[in-house]
Order: C-alpha cells, then structure tokens, then sequence
C-alpha cells in the first residue's frame, strides 16, 4: 500500500531538473527584486574591512604615531578603548555602505536579465 502511494506521488509529478534550482534572486509578485546574497557578502566584508581600517587608525591616532589637530581627546583614555571605539564605528558605517553595494549589484543584475528576457 506504501508504495503505491509513493508511486501515485512520483508519477503525477513531471518536475524536470530545471524546476529543481533555487534562483538567488528573490522577487516581489510584480517582479520586483527583494533580496540577493551580495547584500549579506557586501555587509558582512564592508563591516569588517571598514572595522579593521578604522579601528587601526583610531590606535594610531590615539597612541600619537599619527597626531591628528583635534582628536587629541582619543589619546586620553587607553589605546584600546580608542582602537575598539574606531572598529565599532568603522563596521557600522563599512556595513552599510557593503550592503548598499550589494543593493546596488542586485538592482544592475536585475536590469541584465530582465532587458534580456530571461526573467
């Protein structure tokens, strides 16, 4: 009995491979883009690029190996709270700015395949 029902299931289904892949584009029912997997790459490598740049010239500038007018008030706590201060901010702001660039790539990718025809 099990396994007429498991042969009624595979018959009436006519799936061929290519109804098997996932798109990476998402779309809205309009055909709109939603999301794509270079927002998350852009975020996650922007936030730490952007941490790590920002974080080591917050170091320099408050161990004073790059005085900078102004800033002065960094080299007042520890080296330290001053590198982690700059990598807090540094991934906040890479972070957004990765992700608007891979916004940016999901919308260019859209327009190709959409003039195409292949959407």
């Amino acid at each position: 009995m099990q396994q007429e029902n498991n042969h009624k299931k595979h018959q009436n289904s006519k799936m061929t491979d290519g109804d098997l892949l996932v798109s990476t584009l998402n779309t809205d029912p309009e055909g709109g883009p939603i999301y794509h997997p270079a927002i998350g790459k852009g975020a996650f490598w922007g936030g730490l690029v952007g941490g790590v740049l920002v974080g080591t010239l917050a170091w320099l500038v408050a161990s004073g190996v790059w005085p900078v007018v102004g800033l002065g008030q960094m080299a007042a706590g520890s080296y330290g709270a001053a590198a982690f201060m700059g990598f807090v901010l540094g991934s906040a702001v890479g972070g957004l700015i990765g992700s608007f660039m891979g916004i940016s790539h999901m919308f260019r990718q859209h327009r190709k395949y959409s003039r195409s025809g292949l959407s």
